[in-house]
């Protein structure tokens, strides 16, 4: 996950209630905790992992919150120099990754 998305997720979870703390882009163990409370909440299985169902219900469920924040506070999703926000190093596999997805989706729509 991006750092801004990852970031917008941690504000969108505080908005829904279920607080992750300050967003920092980091998905640790609070913001785990966060997408737990709020799977449960909506009634989802709790994994602590968000798939892209939940995600876009997330927003969904969020918008308004999240317009009126954002209106509020423009640079709320702004990187803060200096964050000591950690990166994943890419170990160069990403192609091979897509390709791989990609040949399953493939796989299971050719199935139907």
């Amino acid at each position: 996950m991006k750092w801004r998305c990852a970031k917008e997720v941690q504000l969108r979870l505080n908005l829904s209630g279920n607080s992750v703390g300050r967003p920092d882009g980091i998905i640790g163990n609070g913001t785990r905790r966060g997408i737990s409370a709020w799977q449960g909440q909506v009634g989802f299985p709790v994994t602590g992992y968000l798939n892209m169902v939940q995600h876009q219900m997330l927003v969904a469920n969020t918008e308004a919150a999240f317009n009126a924040h954002m209106a509020a506070n423009p640079s709320a999703l702004a990187a803060s120099s200096g964050s000591g926000t950690k990166r994943r190093k890419s170990s160069g596999n990403n192609a091979a990754v897509g390709a791989f997805i990609g040949g399953v989706a493939a796989g299971i729509l050719l199935s139907k």
